[in-house]
């Protein structure tokens, strides 16, 4: 992500103009009988300009974990519930985690809801899906001893997006697939924050497109 400012800006050596994210996705439902699995996803991410030693401040953990429910004749519909983790920057946020799968009887159509996900894949071959995508994205970036306009020290900077597109997903070999994702990124913000986790500045950003690369390996899926 590369940040451009106006003429008028003050300059400053602390100021962030290029960020790397780096995420790391982790799925795993485990059975423990033929309706109830446990649900675990685990989203470790690392934002960071790398002008520095990484810290724990470059690190984000965020995740969700509960138990889900299979339902209906064919057991195609799946609900999880459980909590929602958020840490980073001292904090820790949890809220409630949901999880919604529902795959059609012809095994052609799958809908999975994983907050803030949504993926709606439609099956034209074994090794070939293509649907919807829609996320709500936010990551966090550390900003220590970097001053507004108005002297006030900022702690961190986050970056929100609500993404919406198509999605391509094709099987390679094995459980290895490639997925595609192009979209628009819609109700951008940039927000810098304290130490306290008090707001100091509020940026709107212009609607944007974007692309996504993903290497994926699914295991124990027929």
């Amino acid at each position: 992500m590369d940040f451009n400012y106006d003429t008028n800006s003050i300059q400053d050596p602390n100021r962030i103009e290029r960020i790397h994210e780096i995420k790391s996705v982790f799925i795993i439902r485990h059975p423990l009988s033929e309706k109830w699995s446990v649900l675990g996803i685990a989203m470790p991410t690392i934002a960071s300009d790398f002008k520095k030693p990484l810290s724990f401040d470059d690190l984000i953990l965020d995740g969700i974990f509960g138990l889900s429910k299979k339902f209906g004749r064919e057991s195609n519909l799946e609900i999880g519930l459980g909590v929602h983790v958020l840490h980073s920057f001292g904090e820790t946020l949890v809220t409630p985690g949901i999880s919604i799968d529902y795959q059609s009887i012809d095994k052609k159509w799958l809908a999975q809801f994983y907050w803030p996900r949504l993926n709606v894949l439609y099956s034209l071959s074994p090794n070939t899906q293509i649907g919807l995508a829609g996320s709500i994205d936010w990551t966090r970036f550390n900003l220590k001893n970097y001053k507004d306009y108005h002297l006030k020290e900022v702690d961190y900077a986050q970056f929100s997006t609500i993404h919406g597109g198509l999605q391509v997903h094709q099987r390679l070999v094995g459980g290895i697939w490639l997925q595609a994702q192009a979209g628009m990124g819609l109700l951008n913000r940039y927000e810098l924050f304290d130490t306290h986790q008090k707001t100091v500045n509020d940026f709107s950003v212009s609607n944007m497109a974007y692309g996504k690369v993903t290497i994926t390996y699914r295991i124990g899926r027929k």
